[in-house]
């Protein structure tokens, strides 16, 4: 299971980066609901999506749709690409440990600072994101509470 899950998920990170170059996309380091390891993939300026992997205790593969509501320029030399950004979104995903799965599907809240390197097409960034999340587990059915956050570099 394991390894379906894991050629899967490379292949969607591989249909991420070739559905256009003229879109923004991205890896990511993090912790949440959208992975440890993953990439995401700007479909406009406001909307990407999401898809990540945990690969250590158990195996953990998440996604999320996150819409941009605003951005803010943090610098007055126009020059400097240093802005803020918020929005919202809907992540889900499915975690296995010792045989037992749960699924989540949490809304959130998500804030975030891009910073666009000079003389390059690529970007860092980092991003705390919040909200409720309902949990489906063979053990019964809950509420949580959700974060997480992801550092990485995109490509314009």
């Amino acid at each position: 299971m394991k390894k379906v899950l894991t050629i899967l998920f490379a292949s969607a990170l591989l249909a991420f980066a070739s559905f256009g170059m003229a879109n923004k996309y991205g890896f990511y380091f993090g912790y949440g609901y959208d992975g440890m390891l993953g990439g995401q993939y700007y479909l406009d300026d406001d909307l990407r999506l999401s898809l990540g992997i945990t690969p250590f205790v158990g195996l953990a593969i998440g996604g999320s749709i996150d819409y941009i509501l605003g951005r803010v320029s943090l610098s007055d030399d126009p020059e400097q690409q240093l802005e803020a950004y918020y929005g919202v979104g809907l992540g889900a995903g499915m975690i296995t440990v010792l045989n037992t799965g749960v699924f989540f599907l949490q809304g959130h809240g998500m804030g975030g600072v891009e910073y666009g390197l000079p003389d390059t097409d690529l970007a860092v960034f980092g991003e705390l994101g919040l909200g409720p999340m309902l949990v489906l587990a063979s053990g019964g059915t809950g509420v949580d509470f959700g974060y997480d956050f992801k550092v990485g570099l995109l490509f314009k």
